[in-house]
């Protein structure tokens, strides 16, 4: 990730702060492996909390514009126009990492089990890439696929430099 403040927003039926804006992306760093779906205190999956209170926190911080690098596993159709009005207010670009396959798998959770939905049934995400591609384009931002090595994250870590660059460029030649 580019340098310059980070903060960490999980969320699944609710959005929380996991960390706040800090420089230090050790910070960040050292909280991800305890990312589970086990800590999140409501469950579902409800990615607009999610970005809002990612826009939140940039907004507070003063940042007119910025990143926000979204990892997901996919969007539920009933939530498309939702997030295609928050993409297309903010001034934050959003960069998509895309995590899974069309065909789907189940969730497995610390104690083995799988993660089920409120009616007891197995939850199998599917990636759809489409709308995901839609929302990253409308946000001036990308869209890559997760791979088994760094690929993805040098892409992504390349997508925002070059539109950091870019922006920076076009600040320039307003003054």
């Amino acid at each position: 990730i580019p340098d310059g403040d980070l903060a960490l927003v999980a969320y699944a039926g609710d959005a929380f702060t996991i960390s706040p804006l800090t420089p230090d992306a050790r910070n960040i760093t050292a909280l991800i492996p305890s990312l589970t779906p086990e800590i999140m205190p409501e469950q579902g999956s409800y990615p607009l909390a999610g970005l809002e209170k990612s826009a939140e926190l940039l907004n507070q911080a003063g940042y007119p514009s910025g990143t926000i690098y979204w990892l997901t596993d996919g969007i539920d159709l009933q939530d498309w126009s939702e997030l295609q009005s928050f993409v297309s207010a903010t001034p934050y670009r959003i960069h998509i990492l895309a995590i899974g396959t069309p065909e789907g798998a189940p969730i497995k959770m610390e104690d083995t089990s799988l993660l089920k939905d409120h009616r007891g049934s197995i939850v199998i995400p599917k990636l759809t890439l489409e709308p995901l591609n839609r929302l990253a384009s409308l946000s001036r931002g990308s869209l890559v696929n997760l791979t088994a090595n760094d690929a993805d994250i040098t892409r992504l870590v390349a997508a925002g430099a070059q539109r950091t660059t870019e922006q920076a460029n076009s600040e320039e030649e307003d003054e």
